[in-house]
């Protein structure tokens, strides 16, 4: 879409963060807590799912994804909500483009959250980031 290729153009929910679930690591284990979830880009309807391994129990980083290399996210996490800031190129004519926008998602954690495995769910909160586009 040329609204992808204009310069300081502001695209209003160019991706969702969906199905997002957060599994935290116990003080009392050496792993690391996971992180999955669903992105879509809005205006290309391309989607892809991502999980990865928290660093310090709080970050998820991508520098570039398996299906995209110009996609980079990352991911801090506070116990019942996640902050996503991504940052995606693409090419645009004989140049091109990128595109930086932020999302934020609550986390449902159960009553239970030490005894159920520190498991918090996006349930159905679905984030929506808008980009800022330049070229």
């Amino acid at each position: 879409p040329a609204e992808l290729c204009a310069d300081n153009a502001t695209v209003k929910d160019l991706w969702t963060v969906e199905s997002l679930r957060v599994t935290y690591a116990s003080d009392l284990t050496s792993g690391s807590g996971r992180s999955t979830f669903k992105l879509t880009n809005t205006r290309t309807n391309f989607s892809e799912e991502l999980s990865c391994a928290l660093r310090a129990n709080y970050v998820c980083e991508y520098k570039g994804t398996p299906a995209d290399p110009g996609l980079n996210i990352w991911m801090q996490l506070h116990i019942e909500t996640a902050f996503v800031t991504i940052n995606q190129s693409w090419p645009c004519g004989d140049s091109s483009a990128h595109a930086v926008g932020m999302a934020e998602v609550t986390l449902t954690c159960p009553e239970d959250f030490y005894e159920k495995g520190l498991a918090c769910t996006g349930a159905d909160e679905e984030g929506s980031a808008n980009g800022v586009v330049t070229v």
